[in-house]
């Protein structure tokens, strides 16, 4: 029966607000990434190269910087740069 458990929970969606969500995905990335996960960032543009992705933001004092990612984990809801994937 166990396995059925963990059959579903890959299964099924979620809607978990933000309020729920944030203190989760925070935890796990400074887990993963002590001390380098940033806040006041807005992304504004990101391009696919392959082997890692370019993810273009603005800093909330209005710099503008460019990282070199392995992934991107968009949680806007679709909302803004997101929006531009196809």
């Amino acid at each position: 029966m166990e396995n059925c458990i963990i059959c579903l929970r890959q299964v099924l969606p979620s809607n978990l607000p933000l309020l729920r969500s944030e203190p989760i995905l925070q935890a796990h990335a400074e887990k993963h990434n002590p001390s380098k996960i940033l806040f006041n960032h807005k992304v504004v543009d990101f391009k696919d190269e392959g082997d890692a992705v370019l993810v273009h933001v603005e800093t909330g004092d209005g710099r503008q910087l460019v990282y070199r990612a392995q992934y991107v984990f968009g949680a806007d809801g679709g909302k803004t740069v997101g929006a531009t994937c196809s």
